[in-house]
């Protein structure tokens, strides 16, 4: 695993704090989430890069939503720090709760 837990919150933390300055905030803005942590991975000297792709939630077995969303990848990582914003895009349903996830790509939650 890349970095302590402290370390990726506190990085995951000033690249929302950037992005948050956006006027409606960073429920939408999961390209330039994504951008800029792998800006700050790449400085880092890590082989990151950013992904883009549709991203489906479920509730109960049953789809509840589907978007375009973007993400980092690094090696066997993915790291995606912004999803926890879903809740403030009134577009997303409220069956869709998720945290940030940040670990091996093979043990995503389901």
């Amino acid at each position: 695993m890349l970095f302590s837990a402290e370390v990726r919150r506190r990085l995951l933390d000033k690249v929302a704090d950037l992005v948050d300055e956006n006027l409606f905030g960073r429920s939408e803005m999961c390209i330039q989430f994504a951008d800029l942590l792998r800006l700050a991975l790449t400085h880092l000297k890590l082989d990151a890069r950013a992904a883009m792709g549709t991203a489906i939630y479920y509730s109960g077995g049953d789809e509840v939503f589907r978007w375009s969303h973007a993400w980092v990848r690094v090696g066997a990582e993915v790291i995606d720090g912004n999803v926890d914003s879903l809740i403030e895009n009134p577009a997303v349903p409220s069956a869709v709760r998720v945290a940030p996830y940040w670990g091996l790509i093979t043990a995503i939650p389901s």
